[in-house]
Parts: C-alpha cells; sequence; structure tokens
C-alpha cells in the first residue's frame, strides 16, 4: 500500500506540473457549459438561417435537447480529448528512463501500473463530474421541465464506462513505442465498439451500451438493471487490460 501511494503521490505531482489536471478540467467545464447552451440558442440560430415562420415552426428546446448535447459531446469529444492528454502517460516515461530510479530503489511494476490506473480514474471521474453538474445546473435553470426525471441513473454508465476506457489508455500506452501510438491502440479499440453495436446479439454485452443507454435511463423507459451485463463485462476487460499491462512491463526494458 505504501509503494502504492508513492506512486500515485507521484501522479498527482505531475499532474500539478504539467497542468494536465488543469487543462481536462477546464475542457470538460467547457463541454458542461456547451451543453445547455447549445440547446438554448439553437432556436435562435436556426431563426437567422432559415427566417423567422420556419423557425416557429420546429419545435421548443427542452431538457431532452440539453442532455442529448451531453451524451454527443462526451462520446464524440470528451473520450478522445480525454485519452489524448493522457495517451503517453506510461510510453513517454519509458522513453525518458523517468522510472529506472524508483525500480531499482524495488518499487513493483504491477504497482506502478495500479496506480496510473487510479490516477486517471480519479480524473476521469472528476472531469465526468465537472460536466454533468455545470449541464444540470444550467439545464434546471434553463428548462425546468420534467421531461429528463432521471439525470443522475443517466450517468452512472458514464462513469462506468471510465474503467475499461482508462484500463484501455494505460494498455495502449504500455504497447506503444512511438507518441501516437497511445492515442492510435484507444482509437482502434473504441472502432471495435463502434462495430460490435451494429451485432443485436452482441451490443448488449458491449461496453459502450453504458454509454448508449443514457437517454432512455434519463426519461425513465429502461432500467438500470440492463447495465450489469456491459458493466460485467467492461470490469472482466478492464482486469485483463491491466494484466496484459503489467506483463508487458515486467517484460520490457526500461
Amino acid at each position: 500500500m505504501r509503494q502504492w501511494w508513492i506512486f500515485v503521490h507521484k501522479e498527482l505531482m505531475e499532474l500539478w506540473r504539467t497542468k494536465k489536471l488543469l487543462l481536462i478540467g477546464t475542457l470538460f467545464l467547457v463541454i458542461g457549459i456547451l451543453n445547455p447552451l447549445t440547446a438554448k440558442l439553437t432556436p435562435l440560430i436556426l431563426e437567422q438561417t432559415l427566417g423567422h415562420a420556419a423557425a416557429q415552426a420546429l419545435p421548443k428546446p427542452t431538457s431532452l435537447d440539453a442532455w442529448a448535447q451531453f451524451d454527443k459531446n462526451v462520446t464524440q469529444i470528451g473520450i478522445y480529448l480525454f485519452a489524448l492528454i493522457f495517451s503517453q502517460t506510461i510510453q513517454q516515461e519509458r522513453q525518458q528512463k523517468q522510472l529506472v530510479p524508483l525500480l531499482v530503489k524495488g518499487l513493483k511494476r504491477n504497482l506502478y501500473i495500479l496506480a496510473k490506473f487510479s490516477t486517471l480514474i480519479g480524473c476521469w471521474f472528476l472531469s465526468i463530474g465537472i460536466s454533468f453538474g455545470i449541464t444540470y445546473g444550467y439545464t434546471s435553470y434553463y428548462f425546468p421541465d420534467n421531461h429528463s426525471p432521471h439525470p443522475i441513473l443517466a450517468v452512472i454508465g458514464v462513469f462506468l464506462f471510465g474503467l475499461v476506457l482508462c484500463a484501455m489508455i494505460i494498455f495502449a500506452s504500455t504497447l506503444a513505442t512511438q507518441s501516437f501510438g497511445g492515442i492510435l491502440g484507444v482509437v482502434i479499440m473504441m472502432v471495435l465498439f463502434y462495430v460490435i453495436q451494429f451485432f443485436d446479439q452482441l451490443k448488449a454485452y458491449s461496453p459502450y451500451t453504458l454509454l448508449t443507454k443514457s437517454a432512455e435511463l434519463r426519461v425513465g423507459t429502461e432500467q438500470v438493471s440492463t447495465l450489469w451485463a456491459p458493466f460485467l463485462v467492461s470490469f472482466v476487460m478492464m482486469g485483463l487490460l491491466l494484466i496484459f499491462s503489467i506483463t508487458i512491463l515486467k517484460r520490457s526494458k526500461l
């Protein structure tokens, strides 16, 4: 436990020194502001482009539109920004020989991987928490309706998907030898998730389903129990990716 904390403390200091924590927090804060703002301003933009009569014929935006922006921005922008910022988390330290002084002192490589993973999970939870909190506050202010009765239930899947996402980043960064290798590995795995969504018998078990069920959970047409299957698959996948990462790091030369 002491060795794990040494690595975690090192990661926290690195996040502060490189300003990555500030960067990721700011990016997800902006995403949180844009979600309800986009829904609010869309009618005004359409009125300017299509004319007043055409804009009036369109339905007025509701809280569903703001949360739809949250779902889209997190899955299409937030995930990849997060992965890009942390894609070199292990590969860069190996190239710069930063691990050698620590491991020479007897610190274990498996604890190093687990500390990296723990720090990434903390950053993911913080990022989503910031974006969700800002979106929730502004959506409640601009769209005080009852169309989205369960926003907290809907974000559970997003938090849980972070477990497998962070494991994917760790694995890709451990395997990578080039600076772009980490983000490329994550993109390839995400593409596989997208492909699985085309197969009805498989998509119910895909980790990506944790994200796609958000809208249904928010309005109450789906139960949280539907997340159990993709969560269990995600948990197993997370464990395997971490084991593979530890194995690769133990067999590699630093």
